[in-house]
């Protein structure tokens, strides 16, 4: 397994997806070859329906609360951040993105693999990092998430399934075992919802989540730090597309963000698209799906997010995600506006 501003604001923004659009990237070779992607195939294109908003239920937003960056800083340790166990094992969800294949499960696993199964590499980016929180019993948890283009220059987006709680912070470009993270620690302030989300049927088909984050310590803000990515309309539900994401280290002892490239493809009985692509164990819920990769920018357009049904896929190697509509920029200018 693995939340308003004006609409005019909102679509030129959505306008200038190619001026701002591509990965923040330490790109390897590899990584730039697979960006650009092969020659699409018109036949293989899927475009998706126009999907009307209509009367659209208010959005759920829950504020986390304030906590200056000086306490937040201490009480994410590196032992402690070390320590944050997937989201994606407390749900329930099926197989290994809940629970983590041992190593030689993994291995049988993989030589079993179907024909256009991709194969994932380390890599991270610096709009890519890990979210993080505590339950009640200060037990410490963790999604992917990544930094989003908006006016306020401090939102991030990540699935609707990761609930964050107290002591919620997004970790950019995290680094396990750095007594400094790169880019810093982050305080997540509010989360906002489609509250059509559910954990079953079509409910999953929202299982996205925008969040605001306050400025650092120096006053700085998210997206002046590390860049960002362009929230898209899913253009198709085929794409060349890149996910970048952070797999449980009881799975990938490397405790590193992996990324791969690779058409997606509709999920059948679904408004969800399909990747597949090993290693997007536990702990990727949240990785964003990008396209149109440009390492002149560091930024990409984000079309997708791991989560949806099965919160995310059933192993580790099929990874789901909603499509974006007109619904996901409604929640996404509820969220600039509050």
């Amino acid at each position: 397994m693995r939340h308003r501003r004006r609409r005019t604001a909102v679509w030129s923004a959505v306008g200038g997806a190619a001026l701002v659009g591509a990965l923040l990237a330490t790109l390897s070779p590899l990584a730039s070859a697979q960006s650009s992607g092969p020659s699409a195939d018109p036949a293989r294109s899927e475009r998706i329906p126009a999907v009307a908003t209509g009367s659209i239920p208010a959005p759920r937003q829950a504020r986390l609360g304030t906590v200056s960056a000086a306490a937040l800083q201490r009480f994410w340790t590196p032992a402690r951040l070390a320590a944050a166990t997937p989201v994606d094992a407390a749900t329930g969800a099926p197989a290994d993105k809940a629970s983590g294949s041992s190593r030689t499960a993994a291995v049988r696993a993989a030589a079993a693999l179907p024909a256009g199964v991709g194969h994932s590499y380390d890599n991270a980016r610096p709009s890519v990092g890990i979210l993080v929180y505590a339950d009640k019993n200060l037990n410490t948890h963790y999604c992917t998430a990544s930094v989003v283009t908006s006016p306020g220059k401090s939102m991030i987006l990540t699935a609707a399934h990761c609930r964050p709680g107290s002591w919620a912070a997004f970790v950019p470009d995290y680094q396990a075992g750095a007594r400094t993270q790169p880019y810093g620690i982050w305080n997540i302030r509010t989360v906002y919802t489609d509250s059509r989300y559910a954990a079953t049927g079509s409910g999953t088909d929202y299982d996205y989540a925008f969040a605001k984050v306050a400025p650092d310590s120096r006053g700085r803000l998210l997206q002046n730090v590390t860049g960002s990515n362009v929230l898209t309309l899913t253009p198709s539900y085929v794409n060349w597309a890149g996910v970048t994401g952070y797999p449980a280290v009881s799975s990938a002892p490397a405790d590193k963000a992996i990324t791969c490239w690779n058409w997606t493809s509709r999920l059948t009985g679904l408004t969800q698209m399909q990747f597949l692509c090993t290693g997007y164990y536990s702990g990727t819920s949240g990785s964003p799906w990008l396209i149109h990769l440009n390492s002149g920018t560091n930024s990409g357009d984000v079309i997708g997010v791991v989560g949806g049904y099965e919160y995310g896929g059933p192993n580790s190697w099929i990874s789901y995600s909603p499509i974006f509509t007109r619904n996901t920029f409604t929640l996404y200018s509820y969220a600039n506006s509050h």
